[in-house]
């Protein structure tokens, strides 16, 4: 199906600007909704073990929770009124129901629990989620809210380092490892691949297993009417994602199209990995699935 509708994680901070501006310029390219979701902590969780011997401990669990959900009200507040000047100033319709195919519309939600499962169940029911700004604003305010909705959701996630993504974009590199994320990837990303006038497929030299062949999506992408280039990429001792980035560069692409975390999360967190360095160092938008 072609890409409808929109989510775009709101956070209550100055990110905010910056992920509507990406979400609702994608949203205009392709004629789409916008689900701008904020999700406030459940304020029972804001309660700390106090143990059974402290006086009036009642009246403290109350003041805690109090003190979140109002901290939690008024952050929402800061992050609608975001929402509500950016669709004003682009004129942007407000709609909670699917309008016209070539019309753009947003949607504020917002609902209280915990940030990563909302997330990750909100991008459930759309087409791609949306996330901008750097990696780490994610994990400081929300742990691993960006990774969990790549994870969970089973959907396509767009991550935008620092800027809006050009779309379509005219030069795409996929990198392949012939994992299920990087095919999964591959097969979620046919919108932005229909209009590009140059697709290099990437695939990084293994040292101690086989290299995945780039034929091979290239033979399948030519089924579906587009011209690609496979290419194997030779590294010497440096990273993986390294020589990803690297090669990527060269090719001068627009986007980058990978599966996120084809090995273990916690390996990756642990000892290092494709995912986690990519993300964390690449200055093109990153299309990517698990």
């Amino acid at each position: 199906m072609q890409i409808r509708r929109l989510l775009v994680p709101l956070v209550g901070s100055d990110n905010d600007q910056l992920v509507l501006d990406v979400g609702f310029g994608l949203a205009r390219d392709l004629s789409a909704h916008v689900d701008a979701l904020f999700v406030r902590p459940d304020p029972e969780d804001a309660v700390p073990y106090l143990g059974m011997d402290v006086g009036n401990l009642e009246e403290i669990r109350d003041e805690y929770r109090k003190h979140a959900e109002v901290i939690g009200k008024k952050t929402a507040a800061k992050s609608r009124r975001r929402f509500n000047a950016a669709c004003k100033k682009q004129g942007i319709a407000k709609a909670k129901r699917p309008s016209e195919p070539s019309e753009i519309s947003a949607r504020w939600i917002d609902v209280v629990g915990s940030t990563t499962r909302e997330m990750a169940e909100a991008a459930r029911f759309c087409d791609i989620s949306v996330f901008a700004g750097p990696p780490t604003d994610y994990h400081r305010l929300f742990p691993n809210v960006l990774e969990c909705t790549l994870l969970e959701s089973g959907r396509p996630l767009l991550f935008v380092p620092d800027s809006a993504v050009k779309f379509p974009p005219e030069r795409v590199a996929i990198a392949w490892d012939a994992s299920i994320p990087a095919v999964r990837a591959v097969g979620a990303a046919g919108t932005f691949l229909r209009d590009a006038k140059d697709i290099q497929v990437l695939s990084i030299e293994e040292q101690y297993e086989d290299t995945a062949d780039p034929q091979k999506v290239v033979e399948y992408l030519a089924w579906h009417g587009l011209n690609a280039e496979g290419r194997v990429i030779p590294r010497a001792h440096e990273e993986v994602g390294h020589a990803l980035l690297a090669a990527a560069q060269k090719t001068e692409a627009s986007l980058l199209i990978m599966g996120g975390y084809a090995h273990n999360r916690f390996e990756e967190a642990v000892f290092g990995g494709t995912t986690l360095h990519v993300m964390r160092h690449t200055p093109v938008p990153l299309l990517m699935m698990h």
